[in-house]
């Protein structure tokens, strides 16, 4: 509005200034400024410059409040009207760290007293404030530690006010130094008790602490009292605290954090800190404890330096306190050796490291059976044994302890340093029954031991807090080979080994069997011997069946007898393998069930001497190893046949004859032609086979299909192929023993012509227990020509095979074929193709541009031999037209039939020089019956004629001859066959040159 009112003053100055044409800058018309709100009525306004120049009290830009100077100490009245702001100023000194501002009111105006730093205070922004009361005639507003400078106080009240102010300032110490200190008024800090300055407000007892000295003190609720120490000396360190009197009858206060507050008092430690209620390094609590008692923290082994030992209390109590420090030996010792003043142990014999818990004795001299060891160990513990030799040596380990903690014990082997349960060459454990003599001892080998520094371990693996006695022996000789398998006596490093054990360790089984199934053989093989073969031999001359039988007979533990896989291998003139055997037979078996391997013709081989291996597999889930089994095994060759020819034949001397399509040697096996393209189902047992038979002509690759049906496991049935004859396993042209449900065989085109048969047998999968005994069901299918394609491209260029999709043009997802474009064979599809791959346009058009040339280019070669042909039909006709018949013969036809020339004709003049005369005679045999004219080159009973070619000195002179209709001359073939002579002769007449007219 002040900016309006002096423009419209100036307008006519303006205006004139411009009709004259003069500049602004010279314009001598005055100018004015009007204050702010008139400067609230509360002082002068300067026009010239705008600017109020307030009446003291007044203040601001237009004199709209009072501001009052306030000194400290002085009470200064004022009057106010509703809602008008009244303020003060002060400035508060470096020193001071207490302001206090008092208001008094007399009329119950409700003022409200608000401060700031620096700047005026209103309710709508203020550091500190007090809002008015009606009961508070009297109010208050304290600032501690104020921002040393200046600052204003504003009172507002929402009526009319009467009301005195006044600012004091004042230096006080902080927490009023905790009543353990004198504060300094002049600088507000607190001059400390004796052991209470840690802190500014003398709230921290710190007091030092000498070992071996006692300190007394009281403790006050819910404050820490703490004690410096300092350590350099000495291995073990103990600090008690003994409550000496307490004047409260209840222990129970609750602590600030309420997790100790039902405890009296506390003991914390600290290294290099103050501990707290919730940080420290050590504490000890005491629930509740009569005067006297005592709680106490033993630190061992401590670094040198500084310890803080903190007393929380829930009581007001007095006590003492006290710390000492001695030296120790490490564990004591373990009670090993002696502990010097020191802190350190003087180890007995054999006892090392320093606590002395580490025994190692020796070196020891072996064999020690004569001087066994004699000691004890607790539980967790180790005492070691060093032994050294200097050639190769069989050590041989024995230890005996009560048969309650025989199993807890080992023996860990090391060469060259300590063995530990985490680094060893051997361990010997006796919770392993393999390792068990008896109920109360353990023991086991090591073999061609090198020479050298040994140690021996032996730890007890149990938490025995009492000593355990046992009994060590080590025995150290010149070695047999695997101790010579505890089946024989070794003497000088060789093994003599009982009866029909034979090996350099005695490992082996061979004995011999005799032709009796009534003579039997006794047996006995452990679960997880590590010899678990026991193998029989029998001599076969010339007989051409024999019979194995096997049976186990126990023993029976407790009523029951465990379930055992048990195998019976056979091979000629070799003991036989898991991997390799002429023919096997696997069952689970319990007691009393009988399990034969009849093997008759190519299962034997001929003569020779045959070995049988009963091997006793590992045990089913559940079975444990060292558990016997026992059996008896009888065999008989004789000339009978094998399986009783499984009832599909006939024996026959020894030998089966078959009914279709049952196979020698037992019948057990099918002899089947297989279809190509079409899927057959099967069925085999372990060590049955059956066989198929397929013909594989021309180019034709071969691939055969196998895949198991329902297998619980994979692997269960064996694929074999052989060329010309029957497969097995060691014999074939093509196998596949996989462990997977697939099988496929494949047999390219260079190999594949001929006559195949397929064999499918049962795995040694297929045996053994439940569910393996049952036979293996399976699909089976050949492939031979488009089948064995597994490229489309190589697919369609076979004209006999197409290319199955099973989605439109999706090459990848097809399968090829035998068919036609027409038709496919054997084989449902949704599309085929048969003379293509590709399937996008740009192939298409390719194809499709490719057979349009041929076509053009075919259509056009037919056109120019057309021509050709036509040419030379007009050439023809013109060469007979020169042609004239003739008639040599003067005879006249018999048959009186027209002559085919002029009755009047001279005769050719010949020269006599020449060969024989031309002589041309004609027949006609179209009145001669069908039956009479056998042996004509038609059917057509047309005029037939003859020629007679003589040699003339030209040459050749030939007449052509007309035979039901086809004309031939010299363009013609050479020879020409007369079939009208009734004799049957040939005459076959050459002729090279023209036919002259």
């Amino acid at each position: 509005m002040q900016i309006s009112i002096s423009f419209m003053i100036l307008l006519p100055c303006l205006l004139l200034v411009s009709a004259e044409g003069q500049n602004l800058e010279s314009s001598p018309c005055p100018v004015s400024f009007f204050c702010q709100y008139n400067c609230s009525g509360h002082g002068t306004c300067n026009t010239q410059t705008g600017v109020c120049t307030c009446n003291p009290p007044w203040n601001g830009d237009a004199c709209g409040y009072r501001l009052y100077p306030l000194s400290f100490g002085n009470s200064l009245p004022v009057t106010s009207v509703g809602n008008e702001y009244v303020y003060f100023s002060l400035a508060v000194p470096p020193s001071s760290n207490l302001l206090q501002i008092s208001v008094s009111h007399t009329n119950s105006c409700y003022p409200n007293v608000l401060s700031r730093a620096a700047a005026l205070p209103e309710l709508t922004g203020y550091d500190y404030g007090v809002i008015g009361d009606s009961t508070d005639l009297s109010i208050t507003l304290p600032i501690l530690n104020p921002y040393h400078g200046v600052w204003f106080v504003g009172v507002v009240s929402p009526t009319n006010c009467s009301f005195s102010i006044e600012a004091t300032i004042s230096t006080i110490c902080p927490n009023n130094c905790s009543g353990h200190g004198h504060c300094q008024q002049a600088t507000g800090s607190c001059e400390c008790q004796e052991h209470w300055s840690t802190r500014e407000d003398c709230s921290l007892k710190l007091q030092n602490m000498q070992l071996g000295e006692i300190y007394y003190g009281s403790a006050d609720i819910g404050r820490f009292i703490y004690y410096k120490l300092t350590l350099s000396i000495g291995n073990r360190v103990e600090i008690a605290l003994t409550m000496t009197q307490s004047n409260q009858s209840l222990p129970y206060v609750p602590s600030p954090l309420g997790d100790i507050s039902s405890e009296v008092y506390n003991l914390f430690v600290g290294f290099g800190y103050m501990p707290d209620l919730t940080v420290y390094d050590y504490v000890a609590r005491q629930l509740f404890s009569p005067p006297h008692e005592l709680v106490s923290i033993i630190i061992n082994n401590p670094l040198p330096g500084e310890i803080y030992i903190g007393i929380y209390s829930n009581v007001n109590f007095e006590y003492e306190l006290a710390a000492h420090s001695s030296y120790i030996c490490p564990n004591n010792c373990n009670g090993n050796g002696q502990c010097t003043g020191y802190g350190s142990c003087v180890c007995a014999l054999f006892y090392q490291r320093e606590d002395c818990s580490l025994f190692v004795m020796g070196p020891m001299s072996l064999p020690n059976n004569d001087m066994p060891i004699h000691d004890s160990i607790l539980g967790f513990y180790w005492r070691y044994f060093n032994v050294s030799f200097t050639e190769q040596k069989d050590l041989v380990f024995l230890i005996e302890a009560p048969n309650s903690t025989l199993p807890a014990f080992q023996i860990y082997v090391l060469p060259q340093e300590l063995p530990s349960t985490e680094h060893y060459n051997t361990l010997i454990d006796c919770s392993d029954q393999d390792n068990l003599r008896s109920p109360t001892k353990c023991g086991a080998s090591m073999y061609r031991v090198d020479p050298g520094y040994w140690t021996i371990g032996i730890r007890l693996n149990t938490s025995a807090v009492e000593p355990v006695k046992y009994e060590l022996k080590i025995d150290a000789q010149r070695g047999c080979p695997n101790a010579c398998s505890a089946r024989g006596t070794c003497q000088g490093g060789i093994c003599q080994c009982h009866e029909y054990w034979f090996g350099d360790d005695c490992s082996v089984y061979v004995q011999p069997m005799p032709n009796s199934i009534y003579q039997r053989n006794h047996g006995r093989i452990i679960t997880g011997d590590p010899t678990p073969w026991r193998f029989y031999t029998i001599d076969i001359t010339s007989e051409n069946a024999l019979l194995i039988q096997l049976n186990r007979t126990g023993p029976i533990n407790n009523g029951t007898l465990q379930k055992m896989h048990i195998a019976m291998y056979i091979k000629k003139g070799a003991h036989p393998t898991l991997l390799s055997y002429s023919k096997m037979k696997s069952r689970t078996t319990i007691h009393g069930e009988l399990m034969q391997l009849d093997l008759q013709g190519n299962d034997l081989n001929g003569p020779g001497t045959y070995h049988v291996g009963v091997y006793v597999h590992d045990p089913v889930p559940g079975d444990s190893v060292g558990i016997p089994v026992d059996y008896w095994i009888a065999a008989r060759w004789d000339r009978i046949c094998p399986r009783n020819c499984s009832r599909q034949g006939v024996c026959f001397n020894g030998q089966c004859v078959c009914n279709a399509p049952y196979i020698p040697p037992d019948c057990s096996a099918q002899n089947l032609p297989i279809p190509t393209y079409l899927e057959l189902k099967g069925k085999v047992a372990f060590d049955v086979w059956n066989y198929y038979q397929l013909t594989v002509l021309g180019e034709d690759a071969l691939e055969v299909i196998v895949q198991e049906q329902e297998s619980i496991v994979a692997g269960r049935v064996w694929l074999f192929l052989k060329l010309n004859g029957f497969p097995t396993i060691d014999d074939n042209d093509g196998f596949n023993q996989s462990t997977s449900v697939m099988h496929t065989v494949f047999i390219p085109s260079t190999k594949a012509r001929g006559n195949w048969t397929i064999g499918v047998t049962g795995s040694p999968r297929n045996s053994g227990s439940n569910p393996f005994t049952s036979a293996a069901e399976y699909t089976i299918l050949a492939l031979t020509g488009c089948g064995t394609y597994s490229d489309c491209g190589k697919c369609v260029v076979d004209p006999n095979c197409g290319w199955c999709r099973n989605e439109p043009f999706n090459p990848a997802a097809g399968q090829c074929v035998p068919g036609t474009p027409l038709q496919p064979l054997n084989q449902t599809c949704l599309y085929y193709n048969f003379n293509t791959c590709d399937v996008d346009n740009s192939s298409v058009a390719t194809i499709r541009g490719v057979v349009i040339g041929v076509i053009v280019g075919c259509v056009f070669l037919l056109a120019i031999g057309i021509a050709i042909f036509f040419v030379w039909r007009d050439q023809r006709r013109q060469d007979k037209e020169f042609m004239r018949p003739v008639n040599i013969d003067d005879d006249t036809d018999p048959s009186g039939s027209p002559s085919l020339v002029p009755p009047v004709v001279p005769p050719l003049p010949l020269d006599p020089s020449m060969s024989p005369a031309l002589a041309i005679n004609y027949s006609d045999d179209r009145a001669t019956p069908r039956s009479q004219r056998a042996g004509t080159k038609t059917n057509y009973g047309s005029l037939r004629a003859s020629l007679l070619v003589r040699n003339t000195p030209e040459g050749y002179s030939s007449l052509g001859s007309r035979n039901s209709g086809v004309y031939t001359d010299e363009e013609e073939d050479d020879y020409y066959y007369d079939s009208s002579d009734s004799e049957g002769d040939d005459h076959q007449h050459h002729h090279s040159s023209s036919l002259k007219g």
